[in-house]
């Protein structure tokens, strides 16, 4: 169960990153989360 929360909240990340780095806009399911996943994220640990 735990290793599926991580895979989901590390595609959250990739999600979040590709849409700042690409100036795109968020999908709407991450809208919401999209700043706490933000501040949460660590470039570094977020393959492309």
């Amino acid at each position: 169960m735990k290793e599926h929360k991580e895979k989901t909240k590390l595609e959250k990340k990739k999600l979040v990153k590709k849409s700042l780095t690409e100036n795109k806009v968020l999908p709407t399911t991450l809208q919401k989360e999209a700043l706490e996943i933000q501040e949460s994220l660590e470039w570094d640990d977020v393959p492309e």
